[in-house]
């Protein structure tokens, strides 16, 4: 197999390809109806190397100048010893005969090339697939785990119908023992869930200021105590929603909660229950369907509320090695 470097825009179709090949006629994928190919805009922003604030490594293996594998890596500039392999892909007719590793060990030498010195499976890419690794996809976690991935975390991306969603009464009650309320923010709040976000959850603070500087202050949710904000989320419809490439798979009314967070000194309250069915009843009075609660720890807690699980993922990363000398996959 000749590997060479991945090449922007020719390359783009290689990529929608190679997936309908390996997942979507996949036995288990037609049975379970499982990971729809993502639109074209998905892949040309994935790996469009004229994006500020981001370096695109990848490679595209071919057997008689046919492509029969991809390989896609990014690397933020904000963290440049971190990297991320966003998309892995070899043709069913060419599995299990070393191609995957050939790619892996490419990007991996490229990586360490490059600087990087730990790489995550999706997480950190922008944008990603996945969080991590589909447990329905176990033959692509017992790949990584033997060439030298650690699987180290369980998550889970959780879904329920809101179309009939009311908050349910021990919620109302304690949210109102609590003396907490919820709104929508405006303009006027932007300063202080700046100053939330960046005091209580500085990871978050540029989603809230990314959806802000856009005027969607109606996408933003506040939890209030005595006159402070207490906690926050965001409201989301399809496309703004994370992971909104599974669309399709998510009807009617793809919509999302995200970063839901309660300051430390308001916790234990009932007040993020009463954040999240605030949400959840003002999605559903905006025409929202089935809501995703995507990249979650807490699926008992959301359980709750009445979310289930969609999917469920290994989050893996893989501390890499000095850089080793170049070898020839012809």
């Amino acid at each position: 197999m000749l590997i060479r470097p991945l090449r922007y825009p020719e390359d783009i179709a290689v990529l929608p390809t190679l997936w309908k090949d390996t997942l979507i006629f996949a036995k288990q994928n037609i049975v379970q109806g499982l990971w729809e190919c993502p639109p074209t805009t998905f892949w040309e922003a994935l790996c469009d190397t004229t994006r500020e604030g981001r370096q695109i490594i990848g490679f595209v293996g071919e057997e008689e100048g046919v492509p029969v594998g991809v390989i896609v890596g990014q690397v933020s500039h904000a963290s440049p010893t971190v990297g991320s392999l966003a998309v892995l892909l070899v043709s069913p007719h060419f599995q299990r005969q070393g191609r995957g590793t050939q790619l892996l060990h490419t990007l991996e030498q490229a990586f360490s090339q490059n600087g990087v010195e730990t790489v995550h499976f999706a997480r950190g890419s922008e944008p990603y697939l996945w969080q991590g690794i589909p447990d329905n996809l176990p033959g692509a976690q017992a790949f990584f785990q033997k060439r030298g991935w650690n699987l180290y975390e369980t998550s889970w991306d959780l879904t329920q119908d809101i179309r009939g969603y009311t908050t349910p009464d021990w919620v109302r009650e304690r949210a109102k023992a609590a003396g907490a309320t919820f709104r929508l923010a405006t303009p006027n709040d932007a300063e202080a869930i700046a100053q939330f976000e960046q005091h209580y959850f500085p990871e978050w603070s540029g989603y809230f200021a990314e959806v802000g500087a856009k005027g969607r202050w109606q996408s933003i949710v506040l939890a209030e105590w005595d006159g402070e904000i207490a906690g926050t989320a965001l409201i989301e419809f399809a496309p703004d929603c994370s992971v909104a490439h599974w669309e399709t798979m998510l009807t009617p009314a793809m919509c999302g909660i995200a970063c839901v967070g309660v300051g430390e000194p308001w916790r234990e309250r009932g007040i993020g229950s009463g954040l999240v069915s605030f949400a959840a009843e003002t999605l559903r009075e905006q025409g929202g369907g089935i809501c995703l609660i995507h990249w979650t720890w807490l699926a008992e807690w959301y359980g709750k509320l009445g979310f289930t699980v969609w999917q469920t993922f290994q989050m893996a990363s893989k501390t890499l090695s000095e850089p080793v000398a170049s070898q020839s996959f012809s």
